[in-house]
């Protein structure tokens, strides 16, 4: 369920933080996208390295994870900033679960400059939906007490639906089997990070036990940072010849996307913790939406033809989910009520 983390016992405090962390993460990642449309250039291309971008979040998004820890927002509230630190950094053995993530997404992001080689943008984003499937399926493999009813399946499928005919254009092309495959694959590598990630935010068994949300950060922002160091010096050695050839190109703009990619990051992490990596995909399909109709007030974009039709499918999917419940109670688990008031108070 959407909303699974939450009941009516837990009060509307509870309710609150759940709703308002799926609004951050729609309003965050369509701010992004906005922004990264902004800074494309008339041919079509970007004034900087989007790969240096990537680094910088990830590093921007370890500082502060790091700036949180030293600030207390892990409890250690009579250790100096240093010690907490120093106390997270001693768990960096049990960090290695954390680069599994970091390791599918450097594999998705090389995979799309593979598919967009392929196939049209408009194609590429209609076909890559197919990643709500993935995401239900990973989730019910990987995740416990995630199991969809027939009807959240037929809920997940309209999303999926609504994602696509929300950005359908007379500009689609047709898709090559091998084409379909590589964005399958591509998809699938999305959804299986998303999982993991959640896992990762809410496993509190055994050694994980003892990392707190956001030396869970530190770790997975680590192994993303490393992960996106090693892109670069493999696809793109020249960024790193010089400081001033890894910023080229670098603007007031380059910057604040910088800063709300990594904002949008920690909401990404908040999300997963609180709710659920399918529930990230009903967000992602609420970020289409409103991507849509914030370009076309900002830049005057047209509107896709079928955008009304697909926000229907998607309201109408959110719908059945949520009225799909199976029967029985509610599942224990502190996994996805366990986040520090502190941590959520530190991202406001």
């Amino acid at each position: 369920m959407l909303w699974d983390s939450w009941s009516p016992a837990d009060g509307p405090t509870r309710m609150s933080t759940t709703a308002a962390s799926f609004a951050l993460y729609v309003g965050l990642w369509t701010a992004q996208t906005l922004l990264v449309r902004a800074a494309v250039q008339p041919n079509g291309s970007y004034a900087f390295d989007y790969a240096t971008v990537c680094l910088c979040v990830e590093c921007v998004k370890l500082g502060g994870a790091l700036l949180a820890l030293a600030l207390g927002a892990d409890g250690g509230a009579k250790l100096s900033p240093c010690a907490r630190v120093g106390r997270a950094l001693s768990n960096a053995p049990a960090s290695l679960p954390f680069a599994a993530p970091s390791i599918l997404y450097c594999a998705y992001n090389l995979l799309q400059f593979v598919n967009l080689a392929l196939v049209s943008a408009p194609t590429f984003r209609t076909v890559i939906n197919i990643k709500v499937v993935f995401t239900a399926l990973f989730a019910r493999c990987l995740v416990a007490n995630s199991t969809p009813t027939v009807q959240q399946w037929l809920a997940l499928l309209t999303l999926a639906a609504g994602c696509a005919v929300s950005q359908l254009d007379e500009r689609l092309e047709p898709v090559s089997v091998v084409g379909f495959c590589l964005i399958c694959l591509q998809g699938s590598l999305s959804s299986l990070a998303g999982v993991f990630t959640q896992w990762l935010m809410q496993h509190e068994n055994g050694r994980a036990r003892t990392l707190g949300f956001w030396e869970r950060g530190v770790f997975l922002y680590a192994w993303g940072a490393v992960a996106n160091l090693l892109f670069i010096a493999f696809f793109c050695p020249a960024a790193l010849a010089s400081p001033s050839a890894f910023f080229t190109g670098y603007s007031t703009l380059t910057a604040v996307i910088v800063l709300n990619g990594a904002l949008a990051g920690f909401s990404t992490a908040l999300l997963l913790r609180l709710l659920s990596a399918v529930a990230k995909e009903f967000a992602n399909a609420a970020e289409i939406l409103t991507t849509a109709l914030a370009a076309r007030a900002l830049f005057g974009t047209r509107l896709p033809a079928a955008l009304g039709v697909g926000a229907v499918l998607v309201v109408g999917a959110m719908a059945t989910y949520e009225r799909a419940k199976p029967p029985g109670p509610k599942p224990k688990s502190s996994d996805s009520l366990a986040v520090p008031q502190a941590a959520i108070a530190s991202l406001c």
